[in-house]
């Protein structure tokens, strides 16, 4: 039968600009089990098709590769059901993400915290600070409630419009760099900001912030609130401090 290259068949998926081509691989591949032709796991070749469609934006033809896996009565796993809400998610098609979670207990698969974050974040994107809180007291149901991931999205989907309920999700579970970025993006006044900031430096959410001393500010792992709320605090407590040691090097 024909053989088909593990190494080769992630990387060779082409991005294309429909979903033609993945459907014919999904019947090929359904095909081919049917014929026992030898096929990589189903995991990491659906996986790959899925992640091709998430870049072309094809949420339909990855949602197809789930369809065409549960009519071969493939084994399914929760990796390749979370790369399709994945792909929901970035192509702003949260009910879709949402419904590949609902059905995961029919499936009989168990959720993990990728599944909530996932299904978290594409409710944020819509705006559905609601549904978002929801996953999020199923998924501390489920002892998933403690992920950054989880809880970031939850805080993210609060927003501005909501930030009082975010600042409630924050202070009510572990902090972390991505609880931190969430809530600095959510507040909009440098009277919430700033203590929450240095709340944030006291528990080292940003231990590469200060680079040569403390003369340059490194913004990478900050988002756009806490690197805003990041540089008024550096001109307030040290840049003075620098400007002072220089006028003192000058005497």
């Amino acid at each position: 039968g024909m053989q088909f290259h593990t190494t080769r068949s992630s990387a060779a998926v082409p991005k294309g600009h429909n979903g033609i081509w993945l459907l014919f691989f999904s019947v090929r591949w359904t095909r081919s089990k049917s014929r026992g032709t030898q096929f990589p796991s189903a995991s990491l070749l659906q996986c790959s098709l899925i992640s091709a469609a998430e870049r072309g934006q094809h949420w339909a033809a990855a949602l197809a590769v789930i369809r065409a896996m549960f009519r071969s009565k493939v084994a399914e796993d929760i990796i390749v059901h979370n790369a399709a809400m994945s792909a929901c998610e970035k192509c702003g098609r949260w009910e879709q993400a949402l419904a590949l979670l609902a059905a995961l207990p029919c499936r009989t698969l168990a959720p993990d915290s990728v599944s909530f974050g996932t299904a978290s974040a594409a409710a944020a994107r819509a705006q559905q600070w609601e549904i978002s809180i929801g996953l999020l007291h199923w998924a501390e149901e489920l002892h998933f409630g403690a992920d950054p991931y989880v809880r970031s999205t939850a805080i993210a989907a609060c927003g501005q419009a909501q930030w009082p309920r975010g600042l409630e999700i924050f202070a009510n579970g572990p902090t972390s760099r991505t609880a931190f970025n969430a809530i600095l993006d959510a507040t909009q006044t440098m009277e919430i900001r700033g203590p929450l900031f240095e709340l944030a430096l006291q528990r080292s959410a940003y231990p590469g912030l200060l680079k040569d001393g403390k003369g340059t500010l490194d913004l990478h792992e900050l988002s756009v609130g806490a690197a805003s709320a990041a540089v008024t605090w550096w001109l307030q407590h040290v840049a003075p401090k620098i400007c002072a040691t220089r006028d003192v090097d000058r005497l």
